[in-house]
C-alpha cells in the first residue's frame, strides 16, 4: 500500500508538471528536503547537519524585507553553510536571484544572521493575530538554528520570548532579539543550485547539482527514493508541456 500511494503521489506529479501555472517546485520540494543531507554530503564531501531549515530569510540590504533561500544547510562540523536553490525548469534562473545570491556568498555567515535578527525585532503589524504567529514562527527559526549551535539561545531565552510573543503588545520583545548574539562563524555561505541539468547561466562559483547526480543518490534509499529518482530523471529529460496528461511511461 505505501509503495502504490508513493508511486500514485509522484505520477500525479509528472502529469500535472505538463499543465500551465502548475508550479512543480512548491509540490516537490519536500522530496528534495528528504534526501537533501545526503546528496550534499555526497557531492561536497562533507558530513551534513541533519537539519535543514527552508524558505531561510536573507535579508535584503537597506530595509528589513528578505528574499528567501530555498533551503539553508550546514555542515556537521558547523564550519561551512550552504544556501541551496531549487529549479525543476531552468526557464525560472533569473538575474535578480543570481545577484542577492552572489551578494549573500560574499558576506559572512554571522552577519547573515545579524541581518536575520533584524528583521526578527522588527516583526509587527496591524493585525495583531497574523503578527503574534510571525514572532512564534521566527522563534521556531531561531530554536533550530540555536540547535545547530549558530545562536547563543537556551531553552529559557525561547521560552521567555514565546511569552512575550503572546502578548498584545510583546513589550521586551526588541530588547530580547537583540540579546540572542549569532555564534562567531565568520565563514561565507556556499551557493549550490540543485537543476534539471547544468547551465552556464550561473557564476562559475555556484556550485551545480544537476537531478542526474540527486537521482543517483536518492535511488538508493528505499521505495521512496527508488521513485523519486524516476520522477528525478524523467522531469531532466522530457520539457514541461511536451507530454499530453495520461500519457507517461513509466
Amino acid at each position: 500500500m505505501t509503495e502504490l500511494f508513493i508511486k500514485a503521489v509522484l505520477d500525479r506529479l509528472d502529469d500535472w508538471r505538463h499543465l500551465p501555472d502548475y508550479q512543480l517546485e512548491r509540490r516537490a520540494d519536500i522530496y528534495f528536503a528528504l534526501f537533501l543531507p545526503v546528496v550534499l554530503e555526497k557531492y561536497l564531501h562533507t558530513p551534513i547537519n541533519p537539519t535543514i531549515i527552508p524558505e531561510f530569510p536573507l535579508k535584503k540590504d537597506g530595509n528589513n524585507q528578505s528574499n528567501k533561500v530555498d533551503y539553508f544547510a550546514l555542515s556537521a562540523d558547523c564550519t561551512r553553510a550552504f544556501f541551496v536553490e531549487l529549479k525543476t525548469d531552468l526557464g525560472s534562473v533569473d538575474d535578480n536571484q543570481i545577484s542577492y545570491y552572489s551578494n549573500a556568498s560574499g558576506k559572512k555567515l554571522c552577519d547573515i544572521l545579524c541581518g536575520l535578527k533584524s528583521i526578527v525585532k522588527r516583526t509587527n503589524g496591524k493585525d495583531e493575530r497574523a503578527t503574534r504567529q510571525n514572532r512564534l514562527k521566527y522563534l521556531c527559526l531561531l530554536q533550530a538554528l540555536a540547535t545547530m549551535n549558530l545562536v547563543q539561545a537556551s531553552k529559557q531565552d525561547i521560552q521567555k520570548l514565546r511569552g512575550i510573543a503572546n502578548q498584545e503588545r510583546a513589550y521586551g520583545w526588541t530588547t530580547g532579539i537583540e540579546a540572542l548574539e549569532p555564534m562567531s562563524c565568520d565563514f561565507k555561505p556556499q551557493v549550490i543550485y540543485v537543476l534539471p541539468n547544468e547551465t552556464e547561466g550561473l557564476p562559475s562559483n555556484f556550485t551545480q547539482i544537476t537531478f542526474e547526480e540527486f537521482a543517483k543518490e536518492t535511488e538508493k534509499r528505499g521505495a521512496l527514493g527508488k521513485r523519486f529518482a524516476k520522477s528525478l530523471r524523467y522531469w531532466a529529460e522530457v520539457d514541461a508541456g511536451s507530454a499530453p496528461l495520461g500519457t507517461v511511461v513509466r
